[in-house]
């Protein structure tokens, strides 16, 4: 170890993105990186990279997360589904949605989902295209992305299902993601020309990077725990330096639009396919353990709409504690999933009866 510390110090206290390098020690430094290639809750396949996204869920994928807290198991078409459906058999006319973990279901099983349970209730099959991470931004790229790959026409679905909260606003800004382990970027609105636009990161530390140095250097499905001298070697050379400059950007950051714009930009688009596809376009305002009530520039962006349906869960959510509507890590626990599904069904049969079906 005294050697291996030798070799390294210097190479790791020149890249490591602190302004205090001697804090850390050599072990400190290799486990943040080691976080970062190897995710320690999640199976090392279970999403893949995506050129304009940035990642997406594996399809035909199923594994357990590797602190046994859920399951995960993705159809061939990419959404998720609970263990015992199927990979290739599916119904059309469904509910697909589209957020983030909140959507996805981080803590629970896909069966305890928003989205599953929403649909159960209504007589419908689910479409869970939720995935940890993603912002409003990665959602209407991912729903362009199912769009010109057909797959929207083969589920045909009835009802778009967007998750909502106010940190998608937060996350739709900015290039880099909302986490402390995954240090790289992703594509975030930004202006041009006076011009709101959809922006891809410094291709420095965009995401493919680390997808690229996974695939040649860790064998398929492999959860590694400690690391040899040689891949020591090949992270401070080739990810180090990307971590740092993403770190550094990171804190030298402004947003460039403002909650009003973001809103302005992503719903008329996504109400565009979904129009294009006949679904009827639903949003759940999820609060977080703010509590927030669902932020004023979306409503001013509704005002426009008469036809979407918005579900504010936040005044019931309110009245339940903090331990019941959240799990440990903040995401909604299978309670909250269950309420907010009841009132997404209440809302759409109400507003919906005229659609065959209901």
């Amino acid at each position: 170890m005294l050697i291996l510390k030798f070799l390294f110090k210097d190479r790791l206290n020149k890249g490591f993105p602190t302004k205090n390098p001697s804090a850390f020690s050599i072990q400190q430094k290799l486990k943040l990186i080691h976080n970062i290639i190897v995710y320690s809750r999640w199976p090392l396949n279970a999403f893949r990279y995506n050129e304009k996204i940035g990642y997406e869920m594996t399809p035909s994928f199923s594994a357990k997360m590797l602190d046994s807290s859920f399951h995960i198991k993705s159809h061939m078409f990419g959404y998720r589904i609970p263990m015992f459906q199927d990979q290739r058999s599916f119904q059309k006319g469904g509910i697909l949605s589209v957020g983030c973990s909140f959507t996805y279901g981080d803590r629970v099983e896909a069966e305890e989902t928003f989205t599953f349970q929403t649909a159960k209730l209504l007589g419908l099959p689910a479409y869970n295209y939720g995935v940890p991470s993603y912002s409003y931004v990665s959602c209407l790229l991912q729903l362009i992305d199912l769009h010109k790959r057909k797959v929207l026409d083969k589920l045909n679905p009835s009802i778009l299902l967007l998750g909502a909260g106010k940190w998608m606003e937060r996350r739709s800004a900015s290039p880099f993601y909302p986490t402390n382990v995954l240090q790289f970027g992703y594509a975030y609105l930004g202006k041009e020309k006076n011009q709101i636009v959809i922006k891809q990161p410094n291709e420095v530390y965009s995401l493919k990077h680390l997808f690229e140095f996974r695939k040649k250097y860790f064998p398929e499905g492999e959860r590694t725990t400690e690391f040899t001298a040689w891949r020591r070697h090949l992270i401070i050379v080739d990810l180090l330096p990307r971590i740092k400059k993403a770190l550094e950007d990171k804190e030298n950051f402004s947003p460039e639009v403002t909650p009003y714009e973001i809103y302005n930009f992503i719903i008329p688009r996504m109400y565009q396919i979904a129009s294009s596809h006949n679904m009827k376009f639903v949003i759940l305002w999820m609060p977080g353990r703010d509590r927030a009530d669902p932020s004023p520039e979306l409503k001013r962006v509704l005002s426009s709409y008469n036809d979407i349906i918005l579900v504010n869960s936040t005044p019931v959510i309110k009245n339940l504690p903090i331990s019941v509507a959240y799990t440990e890590d903040r995401h909604p626990s299978a309670v909250a999933h269950r309420i907010f599904a009841q009132m997404l069904a209440s809302a759409i049969k109400e507003q919906l009866k005229n659609i065959s079906g209901f």
